[in-house]
């Protein structure tokens, strides 16, 4: 509509500078200055329709333009919450992965722990004391692993709840979302396209409005009296003008 809206205003604007133009050349009485005339004055009633046209799609594209902005903006601010939704996730099983590689870490430490003590309590060369420092760390190697799953239990309940609900319901709001947009979007094309029909044919100079009045103007044309009144003009009497002289 805003090509259109261009279109129409700069043709109005160029049929009535031609109108102007043409129309300098004044009366002169004739059946063809009348027809010259009066297909000015449609001309320029013409050039006043496009010009109203043209205000008119203005005023629709400026309508939409709006809207357009507004369902561009829209579909921004919808997909902005999608990229963070799912960076949220993705830091939730990212903490999800980092629990369970520091679990199996955990895990190996407190068995190797284990097996060492369990080598060394059969050893008799192995002091009462090394014992306790063995077994004491065995104890704090397993104490830690145990609190790695707990940590690691925790955070798998809360990713997958997480999951479940980006997948089950906020995703699909995200979609629906998106799909409202388009909705929108397209059902303003629709309509911005009703109006622009709507308005084309209701304002628009039919074919026969526009250039069938032009072939009536033919009917004002009068040559024969045109002729006589020239020849009445030239029968007055009226001297030829003196010719002109050498001035010294």
């Amino acid at each position: 509509s805003t090509g259109l809206h261009k279109l129409n205003k700069d043709y109005g604007k160029g049929l009535a500078k031609l109108v102007k133009k043409e129309s300098k050349s004044g009366e002169d009485g004739t059946s063809v200055g009348v027809c010259h005339k009066g297909l000015m004055q449609h001309l320029l009633g013409l050039a006043g329709r496009h010009k109203q046209i043209a205000v008119s799609l203005g005023d629709l594209a400026r309508e939409y333009d709006g809207e357009a902005k507004r369902l561009i903006e829209e579909h921004k601010n919808v997909d902005l919450e999608a990229k963070k939704l799912q960076g949220e996730l993705g830091t939730s099983i990212g903490k999800l992965d980092k629990t369970r590689e520091k679990f199996e870490k955990r895990q190996i430490e407190a068995d190797l722990a284990e097996d060492s003590l369990g080598k060394a309590e059969p050893d008799t060369r192995v002091s009462r004391a090394e014992l306790e420092r063995l077994k004491e760390n065995a104890d704090d190697r397993r104490a830690r692993a145990n609190r790695s799953r707990e940590e690691y239990n925790q955070q798998l309940l809360l990713t997958n709840s997480h999951q479940k609900g980006f997948y089950r319901e906020t995703w699909p709001k995200i979609f629906d979302q998106i799909n409202q947009v388009g909705k929108e979007a397209g059902d303003g094309v629709h309509e911005m396209l009703s109006k622009l029909v709507s308005g084309g044919l209701d304002q628009w100079p039919e074919p026969v409005e526009a250039w069938g009045e032009i072939d009536n103007f033919k009917e004002l044309l009068d040559f024969k009296g045109d002729f006589e009144s020239f020849v009445i003009w030239s029968k007055t009497g009226n001297p030829y003008p003196k010719d002109f002289s050498f001035v010294e």
